[in-house]
């Protein structure tokens, strides 16, 4: 069941799963946990949030569209490890499995082209969030 006309109204940090986002349409609520969102593409002037096969449990299907345009997500998801590689698309940074100078491979096999104008940030951003990755697990 694809849900159309999703409102994300707030993201909070819940105590053992990280930061949540609380997703409202019509009379129903959902927890989407940041953790399980692949990337947020643009569509028409909303977006569209891909999730994790895992947290499809939510009754959602893989991809949930929302209100929010793309900039305004990515104001919401900047601190959570998120970054644009293209205008089109925010990546969700820990699921990078490979990258080049013009694509990236998520884990679950997704390949996404990488603007030339966002190649460089991109690069920096997935370093930095590697270097958080090796401190935690060290």
């Amino acid at each position: 069941m694809h849900q159309e006309n999703t409102n994300i109204i707030e993201i909070k940090s819940h105590e053992d799963k990280g930061p949540v986002i609380i997703a409202m349409w019509h009379f129903s609520m959902a927890r989407l946990y940041t953790k399980d969102i692949l990337f947020v593409s643009r569509h028409k002037q909303r977006s569209k949030v891909h999730v994790v096969e895992e947290a499809i449990h939510y009754g959602f299907e893989r991809n949930i569209s929302c209100k929010m345009n793309l900039d305004e997500m990515y104001e919401m998801l900047k601190d959570y490890g998120f970054e644009f590689a293209h205008n089109s698309y925010l990546v969700n940074l820990k699921y990078v499995a490979r990258k080049t100078t013009t694509e990236l491979e998520l884990i679950d096999g997704t390949h996404l082209s990488i603007a030339r104008s966002k190649e460089s940030s991109f690069t920096e951003a997935l370093v930095r969030s590697n270097r958080e990755f090796q401190k935690i697990i060290e």
